[in-house]
């Protein structure tokens, strides 16, 4: 028998023998519940049919009814940590995942060390998503020609190569992302083998992008709006003529200007904190950040997770 219609039979005898006693208060109780066993039963059943009505979600997490297909899940990477991606996603990543490892692997055939740019890309804060995508790109371009096009080869973000298409109506948000970037940047083994450096962008990296001198800077990136707003339409509407996004760029550019206001960039951090762990002191891999290399101490040092998902 099932535990609701038995439960519900329970209850009928308890209230028949009460009646029968005669009891005031048992011919209330009586009469309070004086339905047939198979009422009872469609009653205590009726939220949670095939089980028992005592079951709870909270005293019983795993009687929890299935996540529905557009909500996002924990994945975990070769490193061991985790972020929420959408079911709908897995083939897509992991096709990307061997996409760009491919590309990767074809520059290192050539004999060239690479290099892999950590810089924002979303508009969180002020920032603008097609100017960091121009700054991803401006930054792998002076990587390349300080060390050499000819011997080294960034990969930088934000490029048609690692962006991620609409799945079913779905957006790939930050857990997609850094899952992907995750399971590349460590690489099959966790190791990270297919990286000699990594170089996250500073202030100096985007004053240089905006062309930008020592002095005057914010009025100097004002001009910059105002420039860039008389060619380019999109801009001009969603930048330079909205007062609150315009003071929120110049804030963002001038005074924020740095991979440390992105919540991918301090994943990334721990990303290669983590493999470096792995490795040799000998054989880690060299981080730089503005212009400079990061100290022993630095390298050593946890990042607040930003998309990562932790206990």
């Amino acid at each position: 028998m099932k535990p609701c219609r038995l439960l519900a039979v329970v209850l009928f005898a308890i209230v028949a023998v009460m009646s029968v006693s005669g009891d005031p208060a048992s011919t209330k109780i009586s009469h309070a519940f004086s339905v047939s066993p198979d009422a009872s039963t469609a009653a205590a059943c009726a939220q949670n049919p095939g089980a028992s009505p005592s079951d709870s979600t909270a005293e019983q997490p795993n009687s929890a009814p299935d996540e529905e297909p557009s909500q996002r899940r924990p994945r975990t990477t070769v490193l061991g940590t985790r972020f929420a991606v959408y079911p709908q996603f897995d083939r897509v990543l992991e096709d990307k995942i061997v996409s760009l490892r491919n590309q990767i692997r074809a520059e290192r055939g050539k004999g060239k060390f690479i290099a892999y740019i950590s810089v924002p890309l979303t508009g969180r804060g002020g920032g603008h998503q097609e100017t960091n995508n121009d700054i991803s790109r401006f930054t792998k371009l002076q990587l390349e020609a300080m060390y050499g096009s000819d011997r080294l080869w960034a990969l930088s973000p934000g490029q048609v190569e690692s962006t991620i298409p609409s799945v079913d109506g779905l957006n790939a948000g930050g857990g997609e992302y850094m899952y992907m970037w995750t399971q590349v940047l460590a690489g099959e083994d966790g190791l990270g083998r297919d990286f000699d450096m990594v170089y996250f962008v500073g202030p100096k990296d985007m004053l240089a992008f905006f062309n930008l001198g020592r002095g005057a800077i914010l009025e100097s990136l004002d001009r910059y709006v105002d420039d860039r707003a008389a060619t380019d339409e999109s801009f001009r509407g969603e930048i330079a003529e909205n007062p609150k996004n315009r003071q929120a760029f110049l804030r963002y550019y001038g005074l924020r200007a740095s991979a440390s206001f992105s919540s991918g960039a301090l994943d990334e951090w721990n990303i290669f904190r983590i493999i470096n762990a792995r490795r040799s002191i000998g054989d880690q891999i060299p981080a730089y950040f503005n212009h400079r290399a990061i100290s022993p101490g630095e390298m050593s040092t946890v990042a607040r997770p930003g998309y990562e998902l932790v206990p």
